[in-house]
Parts: structure tokens; sequence; C-alpha cells
């Protein structure tokens, strides 16, 4: 653990250390069970210590997500991994901008959600920026 812990202190990058954090605490952890949850919960810790909003996996997508961390564990592959958390900074900004549109289009009650990268929503437009920036980081680690 203390060279886990080392790994993450060198790191500068926010994007980079929830990357390899959520991979490395998952290899090396011992518990079968508590892998998974803890390593999740890991992940958004460090993505809100970054500045960064939390992550949720979906049930529907649990056999791409295990599949992305054992291709980095057995391959030393991260590339799907990296892709898998792009998909989901992605979807995260795609839902915020069909909310606000619809609200703005009447199709749903007022809710306050700022358009995506357009409307200056206090600490969103800076979360938004931030994904975008972690988005292409991974795309220019990936590429």
């Amino acid at each position: 653990m203390p060279a886990f812990f080392e790994l993450l202190k060198s790191e500068t990058e926010a994007a980079v250390r929830v990357v390899l954090g959520h991979f490395a605490f998952v290899y090396i952890h011992p518990y079968m069970d508590g892998n998974g949850r803890m390593g999740r919960f890991l992940m958004n810790a460090m993505m809100a210590a970054g500045g960064y909003s939390w992550t949720i996996i979906p049930v529907e997508r649990r056999t791409e997500y295990m599949s992305a961390l054992e291709s980095a564990s057995v391959f030393q592959d991260i590339k799907p991994f990296a892709r898998f958390l792009a998909f989901g900074i992605t979807t995260a900004i795609l839902i915020q901008a069909f909310f606000n549109m619809s609200v703005v289009l009447a199709l749903l009650p007022t809710k306050g959600i700022p358009l995506p990268f357009i409307s200056s929503g206090g600490t969103s437009i800076f979360i938004t920026l931030a994904s975008m920036g972690v988005l292409l980081n991974i795309t220019r680690e990936i590429d």
C-alpha cells in the first residue's frame, strides 16, 4: 500500500490519478467481495478531490467495466478503461444538455440546470470545462 500512495502523490494530473488509482487499487486490494465497491468509491473520492463530479457505473455496463479492468490488469492495456471513463463523462454532459433543452422547450418543469458550455451556472461551467479537460487528456493518451 505505501507504493500505491506514493504513486498517487507523484501524479499531478487529477484525471490520470483517478484512472491509475482506481486500477491499481482494484488490482492490489486483497478482498474479492469489496474490490469493485471500494475501487469505485476511491475513484469517486479522487474525482471529487480533483473537482470532478461522481461517476456511477450502471448495472447494464458492469460487464464492459469488468472487461476494461481485466484488459488493464492482464494485458497492461489501460485504454479500454480510459474509454469507459470518457464515455461516462460524455454521457453526463449530454444528459445535462438534454435536461436544459427540455426545460427551455417546456417539456420538463424548471430545474435550474445550466446548458453546458453556454450558461454560466456558477460551478457548473467550471466542472464542465474540467470534465472536458479530462476527456482531452484521455484522448491524447489513447491516440
